[in-house]
């Protein structure tokens, strides 16, 4: 695995703190407007999200009715 590839599997690890951490990372990269920064951020998150396992769904059925 090449060092770009590395880096971009580090960037799709968004989850808890590490969040923080990528999009720091991010920031360092050249963006040439702020719509192509929120563009890679929301892709990121997607991403990540479907790389992490989901929770079971009763667990997920009870926040929504707490949260109701």
């Amino acid at each position: 695995m090449s060092d770009s590839q590395n880096e971009v599997h580090a960037d799709l690890l968004i989850v808890g703190k590490e969040e923080k951490v990528a999009l720091k990372n991010m920031g360092n990269e050249a963006f040439k407007t702020m719509d192509e920064y929120f563009q890679r951020k929301k892709l990121l998150r997607e991403e990540a999200k479907a790389t992490v396992p989901n929770k079971p769904p009763r667990k997920r059925l009870l926040w929504m009715n707490i949260l109701a």
